[in-house]
């Protein structure tokens, strides 16, 4: 590493300064996001400092012992005025969270500008994952079957998402973090004591944002959508949705769902998960997977 160059993990001090980045890059975080998942994951969260001065910032969930999921990455404006001195900083932040992710499967929701950086380090395209924004929805009655999220143990969900292929491993740290964050609301779809789906949404810079959004079927799929979005008031809504679940697309556009502009690309670096993505209407976070 260069003799300038320090890296170490970000503490709960350095939390309102990632805020504020991220709100800057545009990405439109929760409010709670960054404590939230600082409590996720403390030591994969990194800072380069150059010297005294807090260049970049990484991060790196090791969510099993088979399967990690590298985060946000930011370099500082005035670093990147210098292409050589962005390149140096993104190699040694690559290089620390590729030796903390060891020997797992790791996966990634890349900004298309970083797509050709992340292929040089070995990451292959699974899918896009287009963000989508909803504003206006007509109220429709919730089916008996939707019940608070927190009327479901945090162990029934996992059991669903593990029986259902939802995600690569068995999350529990970072599922108990993400849905007890403050101000977020959640909704399970449940018959007979079964889980056949649920979502949660939580508050934004800049309006809402959905995710998980899980579903056995589509029509459970708008169930769950529609009762997450009787909560805004109307107010912009975002949710993340892999384009490789053609339901799911043309769910969103069917209630007034339109293309926000920005897309993400979800990598693999090892091998691509087998996961039943037809049940999946929005990803949980494009920060932890």
């Amino acid at each position: 590493m260069h003799r300038n160059l320090i890296i170490k993990p970000l503490s709960a001090d350095n939390s309102q300064q990632l805020a504020d980045w991220i709100e800057t890059e545009g990405w439109n975080p929760g409010i709670q996001d960054v404590d939230t998942l600082l409590r996720a994951a403390h030591a994969g969260w990194l800072g380069i400092w150059k010297g005294e001065q807090l260049a970049g910032m990484a991060s790196v969930f090791n969510h099993s012992y088979k399967f990690a999921f590298f985060g946000l990455y930011i370099i500082q404006p005035e670093f990147r005025q210098k292409e050589f001195r962005q390149l140096e900083l993104g190699i040694t932040l690559n290089r620390h969270r590729l030796q903390m992710a060891g020997y797992r499967n790791i996966g990634l929701d890349g900004v298309m500008e970083q797509y050709d950086n992340y292929r040089h380090i070995g990451f292959r395209l699974a899918h896009r994952t287009p963000r989508y924004m909803f504003t206006q929805i007509v109220p429709k009655p919730q089916p008996n079957a939707i019940c608070d999220l927190k009327e479901i143990t945090l162990i029934e969900l996992l059991d669903y998402e593990r029986n259902n292929q939802l995600f690569p491993c068995r999350r529990k740290t970072y599922l108990k973090a993400w849905l007890t964050q403050t101000d977020a609301t959640g909704f399970c779809y449940r018959i007979n004591q079964e889980i056949m789906g649920y979502g949660m949404i939580r508050p934004c810079m800049e309006g809402f944002k959905i995710g998980p959004l899980f579903a056995n079927t589509p029509d459970i799929a708008q169930d769950l959508l529609l009762a997450l979005l009787s909560t805004t008031n109307g107010q912009k809504t975002y949710c993340d949705i892999p384009e490789n679940n053609e339901q799911a697309l043309l769910l969103a556009e069917q209630l007034g769902g339109t293309l926000s502009g920005f897309c993400s690309a979800r990598m693999y670096r090892g091998f691509q998960p087998e996961l039943q993505l037809q049940k999946i209407y929005g990803i949980t976070s494009i920060e932890a997977g």
